[in-house]
């Protein structure tokens, strides 16, 4: 591989294929390239791959590209007590789940102790300020523990970034407002904000529920197949309302407020990558 060609050799490494959360209604992920289920290697396994890249490919940077690096909670724990002692030096980057599990691998020492392993930034999905859209999403999320948790991240010294979703089906302006007096809330400990429109993919949870007339589905309108996407068209009807868009342009605001700063400077060699 051309390694002299870039000027950060980051390499990706994932410990586990699925999600254990794996019930998001929006995710193709879990209905497609990751698999239904949810399987894991060992953490032994991860730290000997994780020595040889180091050693094979002269690099401390790593991804690990799992859809939530702490579905299984030895293999996070194992990474937080051996990858600096294994690829000494080492700074890796990876996304999370801030479920509803008594124990996620997420409280304020496991962060610390994320950080003094390498770890500088975790993306993560908000998807939503309001906890309303959050439980039709089926996130298993809650926004006062998301909330806990960022703020610990950035106490520790981890960058966060979030993505989020506008025009999932039901939402309304209100819905909307909660999203951005989210972000203005925890601006301080969010670097950046990947703010996405809300697409239908086909086989997801929500097209089966569509296909079955869930509640907001009256919020879709012009719905077409466009089967060489493997996606349902769809315009948001809410959307062409005076306050929805005026709760739209708020939360693009702050959106671009955060997004405009400078990273914090461990996070600047990921820059580009998840």
């Amino acid at each position: 591989f051309p390694w002299d060609r870039y000027p950060n050799r980051i390499v990706p490494m994932i410990t586990g294929r699925g999600c254990a959360w794996g019930a998001c209604t929006f995710c193709s992920d879990v209905t497609s390239s990751a698999g239904r289920s949810f399987r894991s290697r060992s953490a032994a396994n991860v730290l000997a791959e994780l020595r040889h890249q180091a050693e094979a490919c002269s690099s401390g940077l790593f991804v690990f590209t799992d859809l939530k690096l702490n579905s299984h909670l030895p293999v996070w724990y194992g990474l937080l007590e051996g990858a600096r002692r294994v690829a000494p030096g080492c700074q890796w980057i990876g996304a999370v789940h801030i479920d509803g599990r008594g124990e996620n691998g997420l409280d304020r020492d496991a962060l610390k102790a994320a950080a003094a392993a390498g770890m500088v930034r975790f993306t993560t999905g908000l998807e939503s300020g309001s906890q309303r859209i959050l439980d039709r999403m089926d996130k298993g999320t809650d926004l006062e523990r998301t909330e806990r948790t960022l703020r610990d991240a950035a106490e520790a010294g981890i960058s966060a970034r979030l993505t989020m979703i506008v025009g999932y089906p039901g939402e309304e302006p209100d819905d909307v407002e909660r999203s951005a007096a989210f972000l203005e809330r925890n601006a301080a400990a969010i670097d950046r904000v990947l703010l996405n429109r809300f697409a239908m993919i086909a086989g997801t949870r929500v097209h089966r529920r569509l296909r079955r007339g869930f509640e907001g589905r009256e919020t879709l309108q012009d719905l077409r197949s466009e089967a060489s996407l493997a996606t349902v068209h769809h315009r948001y009807g809410p959307a062409r309302s005076r306050p929805y868009r005026r709760a739209l342009w708020r939360l693009l605001g702050i959106t671009h407020a955060i997004n405009r700063r400078p990273l914090d400077l461990p996070a600047q060699a990921f820059e580009g990558v998840m």
